[in-house]
């Protein structure tokens, strides 16, 4: 359903216990997720923002 949004790019899985790995290598200029996380929360968050990208929290 994600997939189908027009704003939205691309939709992928990971078989790696955190996503860092994929977002290194794809560097999204947005990551986002849930309501139910929050910033800092996410390890990730700290890979996101190293390069410059954002990471957005849907309520």
């Amino acid at each position: 359903m994600v997939a189908a949004l027009s704003c939205v790019d691309y939709v992928t899985v990971f078989d790696t216990p955190t996503p860092v790995p994929l977002i290194e290598e794809l560097r999204p200029e947005i990551y986002a997720k849930g309501g139910d996380y929050s910033p800092e929360m996410l390890f990730e968050s700290r890979v996101v923002e190293r390069y410059g990208g954002t990471v957005a929290i849907h309520l």
